[in-house]
C-alpha cells in the first residue's frame, strides 16, 4: 500500500502496487485514472466535497471509487492553550497570491470602521522551498505595499516560524481572507479556527467546508475586489465587534468545528477505510 500524491506521479516507476491515492492539494490531473478504472487502486482520499467533484467532473474519476472525504489532519494539541485576544486584531497568513491584494484593498475600508485595529500578514512563499529571489519576483510589490501601510495599522512579518504564528493565531479575533483561489483543504483556516479566529472568507472551493457561515464565521459572496464586497466583510465585522458575546460564541464554535479535524478523528476514518477494502481484497 502506497500513499502517494497524484501530481507527476508514475505509478509504474514503483516497485509496488500503488494502492491509496492521498490527492494532490493543487491542480488535480489524470495521472491515476487508468489504475482507479481497473479497480487497482483501493482507496482515494480527498480534503474536501468540492476537491472530490474537481476530479469526478473534469478529470472523470468514478463516483462508485471507494471515495474518502476528510480535511486534512490537525493537531489540536497546538492550540490547547488559551491566550487572550487582542482587540481589533485581524491576521491573514496565506500565500501572498491567493488574496492579500484584495485584502490590502479593503482594509482601510475596515479600518476606518475600526480605527486603531491591526492587521498582521504572515506571508511569503519561502515556506514553499523557493529561493528568496524567486519569491521577490513572484510578490516583492505586494509585500512592499504592505509593509507601506504601517500607518493604517498593517504589520507586515513575511514568513513566519509556526511557534510565533501559532501565538498570532491564538491572539487574534478575526482571519480575513478574501480570495478567489478554489482551496482544496485550506490547512490555514483550520488552523485559525482551532485557535477560537473567526473567519471573514469568500467561499471559493473549499472554504465553505471549513466555515459554517454565521455559525464559525461568515462567507461573503462576490469578487473580494469589488468595493462593494469590501463593504459587507466591513458589516459583518461591524456586527461582531458590536456584540462580543456573539463573538465569543462564534469564537467557540470555531474552535469546535476544528477540532472534528484532529488528527484523534481524521486517521480513524481513513485506517477505516484501509481496512474495509482489505477484508474485501
Amino acid at each position: 500500500m502506497f500513499w502517494v500524491r497524484t501530481k507527476r506521479v508514475e505509478p509504474g516507476k514503483f516497485n509496488a502496487p500503488v494502492r491509496v491515492a492521498k490527492l494532490g492539494l493543487k491542480t488535480p490531473n489524470d495521472s491515476l485514472l487508468d489504475q482507479v478504472l481497473n479497480d487497482d487502486i483501493n482507496v482515494l482520499i480527498a480534503f474536501s466535497e468540492f476537491q472530490r467533484r474537481l476530479y469526478l467532473d473534469g478529470f472523470g474519476y468514478p463516483e462508485t471509487a471507494n471515495w474518502v472525504v476528510t480535511a486534512d489532519g490537525l493537531d489540536m494539541s497546538h492550540y490547547a492553550r488559551r491566550l487572550p485576544k487582542a482587540p481589533g486584531r485581524f491576521l491573514h497568513a496565506a500565500n501572498p497570491k491567493r488574496g492579500l491584494e484584495p485584502l490590502l484593498d479593503m482594509w482601510p475600508t475596515i479600518r476606518r470602521a475600526h480605527p486603531g485595529a491591526e492587521l498582521f500578514v504572515a506571508s511569503s512563499h519561502l515556506l514553499r522551498g523557493i529561493t528568496a529571489d524567486e519569491d521577490e519576483r513572484r510578490a516583492g510589490d505586494l509585500y512592499r505595499r504592505a509593509a507601506s501601510m504601517s500607518a493604517d495599522g498593517v504589520r507586515f512579518l513575511g514568513r513566519v516560524a509556526k511557534p510565533d504564528l501559532v501565538e498570532l493565531q491564538l491572539t487574534a479575533q478575526f482571519y480575513l481572507y478574501p480570495t478567489t483561489y478554489p482551496e482544496t483543504c485550506c490547512i490555514a483556516a483550520l488552523e485559525a479556527a482551532a485557535a477560537g479566529d473567526v473567519i471573514v472568507c469568500s467561499p471559493a472551493g473549499a472554504l465553505p467546508d471549513r466555515v459554517v457561515d454565521d455559525v464559525t464565521g461568515f462567507l461573503i459572496d462576490g469578487d473580494p475586489a469589488d468595493p462593494a464586497v469590501a463593504r459587507r466583510f466591513a458589516d459583518r465585522i461591524a456586527l461582531l465587534r458590536e456584540d462580543p458575546s456573539r463573538l465569543a460564541r462564534m469564537s467557540q464554535a470555531a474552535r469546535d468545528l476544528a477540532a472534528t479535524h484532529d488528527y484523534a478523528h481524521v486517521l480513524p476514518v481513513w485506517e477505516e477505510a484501509f481496512t474495509r477494502t482489505m477484508r474485501s481484497a
